[in-house]
């Protein structure tokens, strides 16, 4: 599944829910969109006239924001909160916490994931990231030998109103750091070009003194071979 096939999976909710604009017809597009196998993202289904009609305490409005905002360890001792999930419901918020926690950190053992999914052995462990991997929900690799997960990137989880000052927060921090890093290469690469060039300039000083060392030698045995007094050389036997 590609992103792109994500992105079209809400689009026709969001379609359907352009039509409807009364409570039971939110109820039932909530329903659909959460149980749909390829949506992973429902932020936007929360701007619908038929959903936003819904009561914040509601059980669909409830389990909307558990797929979107939230993951599998909240949903934990709380199921009445939710209407009833099926085993592929409840296999999906699974990804989405493994999703959300590759956000987070880029490496994820195994013993921590299996604690916070619920999940008791290593191979079922081992099917879910596959198939996550398979879904482009996440890219990364399986060490099976020291049995974790490096995640390479995860898709983004819809973000809350209430986040988003401290995304731009840490956008920001990331920018700061990015301009740093910019910024000692670009003396790096300046301080190497002057000790490039003043290396070569002491390698020219080397060997223009090597070759007066040569010269003033050949004088001295061109000097040596003359015949004192005459200017002629010495024969050599």
């Amino acid at each position: 599944m590609s992103s792109t096939v994500i992105e079209a999976a809400l689009e026709q909710y969001l379609l359907l829910g352009q039509q409807s604009k009364s409570a039971q017809g939110g109820k039932e597009l909530i329903r659909r969109a959460l149980t749909d196998p390829n949506t992973y993202v429902f932020g936007e289904l929360f701007d619908l006239e038929s959903v936003k009609s819904l009561p914040d305490d509601s059980i669909e409005k409830q389990t909307l924001f558990l797929f979107a905002f939230s993951d599998y360890t909240a949903y934990k001792g709380n199921e009445s909160k939710y209407f009833e999930l099926k085993a592929q419901d409840i296999n999906k918020l699974k990804k989405l916490t493994i999703v959300r926690e590759g956000n987070k950190k880029r490496t994820l053992s195994y013993s921590y994931l299996m604690n916070i999914l619920d999940i008791p052995n290593v191979r079922d462990l081992e099917d879910l990231l596959i198939d996550c991997i398979y879904s482009n929900l996440i890219e990364g690799k399986l060490d099976q030998k020291l049995q974790y997960l490096e995640v390479h990137h995860a898709i983004g989880r819809d973000v809350q109103v209430n986040d988003i000052d401290t995304l731009i927060r840490k956008l920001k921090k990331w920018h700061s750091h990015c301009s740093k890093v910019s910024s000692n290469l670009n003396n790096q690469s300046k301080n190497t070009k002057k000790a490039f060039e003043k290396a070569k300039k002491d390698n020219d000083k080397f060997e223009e003194e090597v070759a007066n060392v040569k010269r003033e030698i050949h004088k001295k045995m061109e000097t040596d071979e003359a015949v004192p007094g005459t200017g002629i050389k010495k024969r050599k036997n």
